[in-house]
């Protein structure tokens, strides 16, 4: 027996060892690259179950489970071929997702499925591909007190320009006459409406027209056919930008940047046109996240986005949750992202630029926090290499902001990987978990993120400075000007 104590101890004391000296390097790619185990946990409306998607055979799928009993689960779905988009609940015992059914030509239909012993998926609208453009579904709005409408947006008729429709989710597609008999035409795009507005009560109320290079804001008001034009605007000068409905359905929340270089939050009243207060600004950044709350019927706060991820309460109980959230997990970006409609059970997901994030489920009558799953277990954050937030003044004055991220066990100058964003116009990168950024630095190479004029969320100036032919030319100077600087700082090795 002692012998065997003996043997055992050796044994942890081994592999206490080998664990110790374990580095992101042992991380295989496919590790690193794998699909998160789970993603995109949602509360049912009554907070009595969780949804989340899943890979299964490398094809997200849609699980449900107890919130009280993670072990007490049901697949939904069992994709072998293709995979759900992406999913919400209308009501308490149905699903509705989204699902590309044209082999990757982003042909995207809806579904249903009900939480039942014996789950049957129903096509609600289908979609496939005409010609080179597609013909798609998506939801724009998901009535949230009616569990059996949704309103969806629906290219069949004009295929760049989406009809907007009530549907009915106890319906279903009829291949024989290729359509939906339930689906009732609400708004018939005249052929230049990009966007729908609808309220909180789901009737439409405004759009968002473009022709050429002038985009127009349309309303009209509860009970009238004929939208009037509010505004006109290029999308490079001052614009107003609308946002949402307050919950009286007269105010809405809209973006603007007139009079000004950042967008920031104001108020506005689409019967006189006149912009109101001003809610939120910010010096550095754009200001054009909202966080509403169904259930106080209100504004409870701002989100943006500067060097790091912010969101500002105006709430009392909201910023005394968000505060002991982020006590709880300091240093780390907290963010509820789904809710029970009485509000008093959330999901939470906590990550960092060093961790994929996991989930929790916090109970407001209960003050209790309960961890149900990390999205990616085989990612040791301990192992992982900083994201940092640099700033630069390029070569011809312009103030450049981006990120490095500096292997862990980096010694003296790096060998350095420049990894841009797409678009290039109007997005940005951002502080945060990425796997290709994690991985190239567990092999030894620094990567930087760049947000080369043209970015998005850097105010009007910013965007414009990026206009006129600067792709490849001035854009390019900044990447450039990026790794220039970034071998100044002491970390690039330029001959590498």
């Amino acid at each position: 027996m002692k012998a065997l104590l003996r043997l055992s101890f050796l044994s942890i004391v081994l592999l206490t060892t080998q664990l110790a000296a374990k580095t992101a390097k042992d991380i295989t790619a496919a590790e690193f690259f794998k699909s998160a185990d789970y993603s995109s946990l949602q509360l049912s409306p009554n907070g009595k179950y969780l949804a989340a998607m899943i890979p299964v055979d490398d094809r997200a799928n849609i699980i449900i489970m107890d919130s009280d009993n993670l072990g007490n689960y049901q697949f939904l779905t069992g994709f072998k071929d293709t995979q759900v988009a992406g999913y919400f609940w209308a009501g308490n015992d149905r699903i509705v997702f989204t699902m590309d059914n044209s082999d990757g030509g982003e042909a995207f239909g809806l579904y249903t499925v009900k939480r039942e012993k014996n789950p049957e998926i129903v096509t609600l609208v289908d979609a496939f591909r005409k010609g080179r453009s597609t013909v798609s579904a998506s939801v724009v709005h998901p009535l949230p007190d009616d569990d059996n409408h949704v309103i969806i947006s629906y290219n069949k008729r004009y295929v760049t320009a989406p009809d907007l429709y009530k549907l009915a989710l106890d319906s279903k597609w009829n291949y024989r006459v290729d359509r939906n008999k339930s689906m009732k035409l609400i708004a018939k795009n005249p052929g230049d409406v990009q966007g729908w507005i609808v309220d909180n009560d789901g009737d439409v109320r405004g759009a968002m027209s473009t022709v050429g290079l002038i985009d127009k804001f349309l309303y009209k008001e509860k009970g009238e056919e004929e939208f009037k034009v509010l505004e006109e605007s290029r999308y490079d000068t001052e614009r107003m930008s609308p946002l949402a409905f307050a919950y009286d359905n007269k105010m809405m929340y809209v973006a603007s940047n007139k009079g000004r270089d950042k967008n920031a939050i104001y108020t506005f009243d689409p019967v006189k046109n006149k912009l109101g207060d001003l809610i939120y600004e910010n010096d550095t950044v754009d200001v054009t996240g909202l966080i509403m709350s169904r259930k106080k019927q209100a504004l409870t706060g701002i989100a943006y986005q500067d060097d790091y991820s912010h969101r500002v309460y105006f709430d009392k109980e909201e910023k005394a949750l968000d505060d002991a959230f982020h006590k709880a997990f300091p240093g780390k970006r907290v963010a509820t992202t789904s809710f029970s409609k009485d509000e008093t059970k959330r999901v939470l997901v906590v990550g960092s630029d060093r961790d994929p994030g996991s989930y929790y489920l916090f109970d407001s009558t209960k003050k209790k926090l309960t961890k149900l799953t990390a999205r990616a277990p085989q990612i040791d954050p301990e192992l992982m290499s900083e994201m940092k937030p640099f700033k630069f003044e390029s070569r011809d004055g312009l103030t450049i902001r981006g990120y490095v991220t500096v292997p862990k066990s980096a010694v003296g100058k790096v060998p350095l990987i420049i990894n841009p964003h797409g678009g290039p116009y109007g997005v940005r990168d951002g502080w945060g978990y990425r796997s290709d950024t994690q991985f190239f630095a567990s092999r030894g190479y620094a990567v930087a993120q760049v947000n080369f004029r043209g970015s998005g969320g850097y105010g009007l100036d910013f965007m414009n400075a990026g206009n006129g032919g600067k792709w490849g030319a001035e854009m390019q100077h900044d990447i450039t000007d990026t790794v220039n600087y970034l071998a100044k700082e002491g970390i690039v090795d330029l001959d590498r």
